[in-house]
């Protein structure tokens, strides 16, 4: 397995844009995949879950991050640690 920092963690809101964080993720799953790119995903269950994600992702090692979501869901990831990710993609769901 790829150490962390060569692998991106991502942060997926189902609900976003109207439920479509979840469409939208396994189109960029797919694109992931087929480009080589190493991840783990997991998706938040509820109002500032993405916050206690990240503290936790970045405390065990977790530098790159994606954010499959809203305004919401990027802002929570964002602003969750004074410890800040190296890189984040944000995938914003209309």
């Amino acid at each position: 397995m790829k150490d962390k920092t060569d692998i991106w963690y991502i942060i997926i809101n189902p609900n976003a844009g109207k439920r479509r964080g979840s469409k939208d993720w396994h189109l960029i799953a797919c694109l992931l995949g087929e480009a080589g790119i190493g991840f783990k995903s997991i998706y938040t269950e509820h109002k500032h879950h993405a916050i206690d994600l990240t503290r936790k992702a970045i405390a065990r090692g977790w530098r790159k991050f994606v954010v499959v979501g809203g305004d919401g869901t990027m802002n929570e990831v964002v602003n969750s640690s004074p410890e800040q990710p190296e890189m984040i993609f944000y995938s914003k769901i209309n």
